[in-house]
């Protein structure tokens, strides 16, 4: 068992009330599934992925990925997770804007340590793998909304991940780019990587091979309940109030950790951009010693 749920519960603190956003979670996702999580708005379905992504923790209950219990781990061993387990896409892409698709694919490799000339090959494949080798130097704002979202599925898989974790990949796209991007997510399937898939649209969902309803915090599986009516309670509506003041919260945090990123990341080209500068002055300067002996 690739993904094991036991008993999951996450409340937020409204005030003095404490309000339930996820009930009695349980789940169980073998390896090469492809998984669709599918809900309205307030249903608790981005509480579940933050979960599954190992982004935020259960108040109550067990999570085992890939035989870690991941309640019992620390930060620094969670975010070794997110990057060796999980591949994240995003419906806004996450893409540092002034590095190129190259760079930005590279990011998981760079933060693995892995060297420049294997981390380079490795993003040329992917990027190839997707269909972008001939914008292997092009920044964000010069590509597409589909194309950005092709180089974040890129960099998701380049650390080659247990598990592909994508957050409404197609809610930003026209319906052209929409279809490209899941039929590469067929592909992806194809060749066994695992996909969990969080989206509000049941079009999107049936490209999954398995389908999971999540409605009030309560999972139900299958297409059957397709057509039951969604029932907003009073106190999911006040547990939607608790999710948007902490998703609010989260932006903020978000935006500060990309802008560190960004700086640490622009820091660490400049300083392989200065190596590269010297090794070729070097060997400028050798050339010319040549010619003058």
């Amino acid at each position: 068992m690739l993904l094991e749920l036991s008993g999951i519960y996450k409340n937020y603190l409204q005030g003095s009330m404490e309000v339930p956003v996820l009930k009695d979670i349980n789940l169980q996702i073998e390896e090469g599934e492809y998984v669709a999580i599918m809900g309205p708005s307030g249903s608790g379905k981005s509480t579940l992925m933050n979960i599954i992504g190992c982004i935020d923790k259960p108040s109550e209950g067990v999570y085992m990925l890939d035989g870690h219990d991941i309640g019992s781990l620390r930060d620094r061993a969670l975010s070794k997770i997110r990057n060796k387990e999980i591949g994240f896409v995003f419906q806004n892409f996450n893409l540092l804007p002034r590095q190129s698709a190259l760079d930005n694919v590279g990011l998981p490799l760079q933060y693995a340590g892995v060297p420049k000339r294997k981390r380079k090959e490795r993003c040329l494949k992917m990027l190839d793998m997707v269909g972008l080798s001939d914008r292997v130097s092009f920044k964000p704002t010069q590509l597409s909304g589909g194309q950005k979202q092709r180089v974040a599925i890129a960099r998701a898989m380049v650390g080659e991940p247990k598990i592909l974790l994508a957050d409404e990949p197609t809610g930003a796209l026209d319906s052209k780019s929409g279809e490209q991007v899941m039929e590469l997510f067929d592909v992806l399937h194809e060749q066994g990587t695992t996909i969990i898939m969080i989206t509000h649209s049941y079009e999107v969902a049936q490209r999954a091979r398995r389908i999971i309803r999540i409605i009030d915090g309560e999972l139900l599986e299958g297409d059957g309940v397709k057509s039951q009516p969604i029932v907003t309670s009073v106190p999911v509506q006040a547990a939607e109030s608790a999710a948007a003041e902490e998703a609010e919260e989260q932006t903020e945090a978000q935006e500060q950790i990309k802008a560190e990123v960004q700086s640490e990341t622009e820091v660490h080209f400049e300083e392989e951009n200065i190596e590269d500068n010297t090794e070729t002055d070097g060997i400028k300067e050798a050339d010319g010693n040549e010619e003058t002996d």
